[in-house]
């Protein structure tokens, strides 16, 4: 249990004990603060990788390329990529369901390839207008799980 636990509390699961004689619970388990974001709950997203690559640069706008590679021995169902890539505005995207919320970008797998199979991969794209200079993504979120 010692090693269980920790692992399971670092993939998002919370534990509540029962209050003791005191009334006091775990004080190792704080209780979840309703200003921090929401999290992913523990899901199949990895072991995975994920490449990105600017393909076009035209200033005042860009085309980015996004490789989701399945590294591991099982599939990835229904898979959801999470990341952040400030000063862009998404206006078109590819092989997948985008949406963007300020520079907080979600992709959902499309209805007719919702599944990367262990050794396969899945290639997305994206037009975007952009002000200035744009750092690439520091990590790839696939159903809850960092990519590497």
């Amino acid at each position: 249990m010692d090693q269980i636990i920790p692992r399971w509390k670092a993939e998002g699961w919370t534990f509540t004990l029962p209050a003791g004689p005191g009334g006091t619970t775990d004080p190792t388990d704080p209780p979840t603060d309703p200003t921090d974001p929401p999290t992913d709950p523990p899901g199949n997203g990895g072991p995975c990788d994920v490449d990105y690559t600017v393909v076009n640069d035209w200033g005042n706008g860009m085309q980015g390329s996004i490789t989701i590679s399945n590294t591991g021995s099982s599939p990835i169902n229904d898979w959801t990529l999470r990341f952040t890539l400030s000063g862009v505005t998404i206006s078109n995207g590819w092989n997948g369901d985008w949406s963007q919320s300020g520079s907080q970008i979600t992709v959902n797998a499309p209805s007719w390839n919702p599944t990367i199979q262990p050794g396969q991969s899945t290639q997305l794209g994206f037009a975007a207008s952009k002000s200035g200079s744009t750092s690439p993504p520091d990590q790839f979120i696939l159903n809850g799980t960092a990519c590497s």
